[in-house]
């Protein structure tokens, strides 16, 4: 007998245990599936195999080659026929060819010799590489030889039809009693039926890809070209109506290990003894195999296979668990029909239900994976962790203690979302996907607050992640109000309007950015995200029940309010010929239209620019830029001419503290993330600083003071302290408080957050990002070449620190 093994699949519905290797080579109870093939093959006297290869083909061939030498001397010995070797060749498709384009171009290098003297004479055996069973395929070859048949496709019957593309003959009608099928017959095809419902099956007979081919079927596959088997060669053959295609039922094991159920069923299954096939193992006791020694207080609960090298602790109990060479158990571990892979490692406490654990995967004390669940190669899952059912964590991921995943972790090292220094924040629909947001809706209930606001742009991306908000927070009972496509400072004055303590803002283009705010635009404490990123991680918030939904109101009158608010403030007319530029598009219509009213034709010219997010603005004159920096100090010049003391960010350049000196106020700062409450003065007063997050309120704010005091802009920004600033990032390689602690030993202040440097040319604040990655440099001089002096400076100063602390 002759064959050709098809094993160019790529295993979809298998990663990430595919990830790494071809399906082929998939192990079933320590052995790869393309072995028992063989050795059914070598049962039935088969002496000569191609093997169709694609999908990292090359693994396939170096495995069965290994110790020939070369892959032209490979050679398969079954472990219980040695004396029946099978000759291999390997078959490489460039580009898919589909089932009969790759048997066709294998078919060729199979019957090398017979094409050349055109007697093509023996049927071929087309066999799958990634299934298993123990079909009698002696008798196969004879029913078919018997019947006379072009090809003949050897089916089975299935209990759940719907799954499988289903072959009608022309005895359908027969019932297929015990004794029909024992002495089974071929039986002419008359027609094919592709995964129907039940109301449209008429049969029960799965294709199992398993076919006896004669040379003269060749003639209908082109050459080099994709072509199907079912789907195209024999469907013309019914066509041609005098092509003999026949069907051979078998009662034999069959299962196609096409996903993570069948897998682990078709591992059951080989223990329990309902397929006939080469299983290599040392039987212990009744259902149970194992190389390993087992610890006398360990419970082994057959069906149970343990290979080499298996270390077990203490209390562990494995029932029909299948353990691979190499993996180590820990004390009081709980395994239940599941499946660990080579070199893993599973601490104490773990708990492992149907579930799949690639080779080389860690998973730390007390985690736990649900049914139906799959861990990646060299995936690491942290303590106490909880993988939930269905969830397929893909290969290299970290999963850190204390979370759930509760959806297939793929992109990214790990779905444990931290807030940065620009919110949420990742690439759309890959690391926020809509999925993501709903349950990040649902962790934003346990801030407890009864009056949300949210917003987003106006965008298909940004809508979907906003209504995804929207249905987490619903879910979890809380009322949120709903602004449409509010813009950033329209939210916030609304916040301000019905006295919300938390609001949202959703962009997303590439990028999704999920601002979440406190009162009036505040950032938010460090305990209340850590709050907020635990009840994430954790899945640790409230499932109403259908009646106690949260209720989402629309709000509609958001930007009519705003727009309402600014006009309430630009009841004067400036002396300058004002023009807006935004790219936002909502927001340079509201500003244009506003501006417009004090704006003075005659005057000189002034152009307004608005950041996209509208939190920012600067001034641009004619020979003049007043940046944004300066226009807040006009702003707090303003306030304090009022008998008012400012409240600051901490990052905001010390020029402010020379101003407050000069009218006899204070400035108090407010930090990015404070983590205790000595920033509390500060923050109240913020509340009621409407111009330190809305750039068009901050222009019309100073653009109305310096009209009452009857000066030019030039005239107030020149009556300013001189100062200019440098910002800078620095990406770091160690711990940022490594680096702040030897600055600040060395001289440096503590700054609440991060370390001040001060000199006497100007002063630098250096602090890190949330996530540790990188350390901002703020610069303040005279000058800006100073400024940027400085910078470089503390650059140097930074990078060698960094030197000295990976080399040590």
């Amino acid at each position: 007998m002759r064959a050709v093994i098809m094993a160019g699949g790529d295993g979809k519905r298998l990663r990430p245990l595919t990830g790494e290797i071809p399906k082929p080579l998939v192990q079933l109870c320590g052995r790869p599936v393309i072995d028992y093939i063989l050795d059914l093959l070598s049962g039935h006297d088969c002496d000569e195999a191609v093997i169709t290869l694609r999908y990292r083909g090359e693994m396939i061939a170096n495995y069965l080659s290994e110790g020939a030498g070369s892959e032209e001397n490979a050679v398969y010995q079954c472990p219980k026929r040695p004396d029946k070797p099978i000759k291999l060749r390997f078959s490489y498709e460039d580009e898919p060819l589909g089932t009969a384009g790759s048997v066709k171009k294998a078919f060729r290098m199979l019957c090398a010799d017979a094409l050349e003297s055109k007697k093509i004479k023996e049927p071929v055996l087309v066999i799958s590489g990634d299934a298993l069973c123990d079909f009698n395929l002696s008798k196969a070859l004879d029913a078919h030889m018997e019947s006379a048949a072009e090809a003949t496709i050897i089916t089975k019957q299935v209990a759940d039809p719907r799954e499988y593309g289903l072959v009608i003959t022309d005895d359908d009608h027969i019932p297929q009693t015990k004794d029909k099928l024992d002495s089974p017959e071929c039986h002419r095809v008359t027609g094919f039926s592709e995964k129907p419902s039940y109301l449209g099956c008429v049969s029960d007979s799965a294709n199992t890809g398993i076919y006896i081919i004669e040379p003269s079927v060749m003639e209908l596959i082109a050459d080099d070209t994709p072509v199907d088997f079912a789907r195209d060669v024999f469907p013309k053959m019914l066509e041609a109506g005098n092509r003999r295609l026949m069907a051979y039922p078998e009662s034999g094991y069959w299962c196609d290990v096409g996903d993570f159920p069948a897998y682990l069923q078709a591992q059951q299954d080989i223990l329990t003894g309902q397929v006939k096939c080469g299983f290599r193992a040392r039987r212990i006791a009744v259902g149970v195999f194992s190389d390993s020694p087992i610890p006398e207080r360990a419970l082994i609960i057959p069906p149970c296979y343990i290979g080499g090298n298996v270390r077990i602790g203490e209390n562990a109990i494995i029932e029909g668990g299948v353990i691979s060479d190499n993996v180590q158990i820990g004390r009081g571990a709980r395994i239940y029909n599941s499946v660990i892979l080579s070199g893993a490692a599973l601490s104490p406490e773990v708990s492992l239900s149907e579930s799949v654990v690639c080779p080389n995967a860690r998973l730390k004390t007390g985690s736990s994976m649900g049914e139906g669940s799959v861990l990646g190669a060299n995936s690491v899952v942290g303590e106490r962790a909880v993988i939930f059912a269905g969830v397929k964590v893909w290969d290299n991921k970290d999963v850190p203690a204390m979370t759930a995943v509760r959806g297939n972790l793929r992109h990214g090292g790990r779905q444990h979302l931290e807030i940065d220094d620009n919110g949420f924040y990742g690439e759309t629909n890959v690391d926020i996907t809509p999925e993501l947001a709903a349950r990040m809706g649902c962790a934003l209930s346990r801030l407890d607050s009864d009056n949300i606001i949210i917003s987003c742009e106006k965008n298909t991306a940004a809508i979907a992640i906003k209504n995804a908000l929207i249905a987490g927070l619903s879910s979890a009972g809380t009322v949120c109000s709903d602004c449409g496509f509010a813009a950033l400072p329209v939210l916030i004055h609304f916040s301000r309007l019905v006295n919300s303590d938390l609001l949202i803002y959703v962009s997303a283009h590439d990028n999704t950015k999920i601002n979440i705010l406190g009162y009036a635009g505040l950032p938010l404490s460090r305990s209340q995200e850590r709050s907020l990123e635990n009840a994430f991680a954790r899945s640790e918030y409230r499932a109403a029940s259908w009646e106690d939904f949260g209720e989402v109101r629309s709000i509609k009158s958001a930007e009519e309010l705003y727009d309402a608010y600014l006009r309430k403030n630009a009841g004067f007319k400036s002396r300058y010929d004002i023009a807006v530029t935004c790219q936002n598009s909502r927001l340079q219509n509201i500003c244009s239209h506003i501006f417009r009213t004090v704006s003075n034709k005659a005057g000189e010219d002034l152009t307004i620019a608005i950041n996209p997010s509208g939190t920012k603005a600067e001034f641009r004159l004619e020979n003049r830029l007043i940046n944004h920096d300066r226009l807040t100090l006009l702003a707090v010049a303003n306030q304090m001419k009022g008998g008012l003391d400012a409240a600051l960010p901490a990052d905001f350049p010390a020029a402010a503290e020379f101003l407050a000196e000069n009218h006899g106020r204070k400035i108090l700062r407010f930090f990015s993330c404070p983590n205790d409450s000595s920033d509390s003065a500060a923050r109240e007063l913020a509340k009621n600083e409407a111009f330190l997050l809305d750039g068009a309120y901050l222009a019309i704010y100073v653009l109305s003071a310096v009209t009452a005091d009857g000066i030019s802009l030039a005239e107030a920004d020149g009556a300013l302290p001189v100062f200019s600033r440098e910002n800078r990032m620095i990406a770091i390689t160690c711990p940022p408080q490594r680096i702040l602690e030897r600055i600040s030993t060395a001289g440096g202040k503590s700054a609440g957050e991060g370390v001040l440097l001060t000199g006497t040319d100007g002063r630098v604040l250096l602090r890190s990002n949330k996530h540790g990655s990188a350390l901002f440099m703020f610069a303040e001089s005279m000058s800006s070449e100073t400024a940027k002096s400085l910078c470089d400076d503390v650059e140097k100063t930074v990078r060698k620190l960094m030197e000295n602390d990976n080399n040590s």
